[in-house]
């Protein structure tokens, strides 16, 4: 299965790869292709396009996740065409702070995107920070739902303005 890593260079606080989850990476995808987007706004969104036009199908991992143990396995596994691993955002430690929609790791099946070939290509939004909400209802509006898997996987997003992890351990 084809697993993806994406990060941003030289980038600090919010967007640097986390070591955590580079090790899980390690662990669980060695063979995972990782990808530096480099500043370009749309870089990721281009990569993306990329992605679906080889139309093999993979699973994202975005530089902040620590994937389990379960996760490869049940995405090779799965025959749900669009898979979601959720994950804890920012907020309070109160009430449901998991994520369904972003693409922390996602996966997208050869089958999702051999229906819909030009899905990605003409989505509107190219930007890194609101791709998801155009791929979200994008998919949502041809009738598929994220396949949720549980347990999630951990995120490990400091964020700049509080110093806080959204896992909320300390590291």
């Amino acid at each position: 299965m084809r697993v993806v890593f994406t990060y941003q260079p030289d980038s600090p606080g919010d967007h640097a790869p986390s070591r955590i989850a580079r090790a899980a990476l390690d662990r669980f995808a060695p063979d995972a292709e990782v990808y530096c987007l480099g500043q370009q706004p749309d870089a990721y969104y281009t990569l993306f396009v990329q992605l679906w036009d080889d139309g093999d199908g993979w699973l994202n991992v975005e530089q902040d996740i620590e994937l389990h143990g379960s996760v490869i396995p049940e995405t090779e596994a799965c025959p749900e065409p669009w898979c979601v691993w959720p994950y804890q955002g920012p907020g309070r430690d109160d009430g449901d702070r998991y994520l369904y929609g972003s693409l922390g790791c996602t996966r997208f099946s050869a089958e999702l995107i051999g229906a819909h070939p030009q899905f990605m290509a003409r989505l509107q939004g190219h930007s890194w920070q609101g791709l998801d909400s155009y791929i979200l209802p994008g998919l949502l509006g041809l009738g598929y739902k994220q396949h949720i898997h549980w347990p999630a996987v951990l995120h490990h997003h400091v964020r700049s303005d509080t110093g806080r992890c959204d896992c909320r351990g300390t590291h």
